[in-house]
């Protein structure tokens, strides 16, 4: 699996999929362009990361940082089949809904 670096806080930091636990992929969406897709990791040091992949010639994937809210609601609209049993198990511990 490959590597990623992307800036976050001010540092290089790494994101390796291999490691890193999936929690929600895009990638086999109805209507989903199926050329680009996200994928929502947890690291082992507790960080949320966004890897927007693509297959596009001359494009290149991009990975930036997740605050834990963002997730939680990423999660909350994602269909069922997207989310992983960690990313069920985050849903169900989080709360991404705020009564208005």
């Amino acid at each position: 699996m490959p590597v990623y670096r992307f800036e976050a806080d001010g540092k290089m930091l790494k994101l390796d999929t291999s490691t890193a636990t999936l929690l929600l992929s895009t990638r086999w969406s109805a209507g989903q362009d199926q050329n680009r897709w996200d994928e929502i990791y947890k690291t082992q040091r507790g960080r949320f990361v966004c890897l927007s992949c693509t297959m596009w010639q001359g494009e290149h994937d991009e990975v930036h940082e997740m605050e834990e809210a963002e997730v939680l609601h990423k999660l909350a609209l994602s269909e069922d089949r997207q989310r992983t049993r960690e990313g069920d198990a985050l849903l169900e511990a989080g709360d991404p809904s705020e009564d208005a």
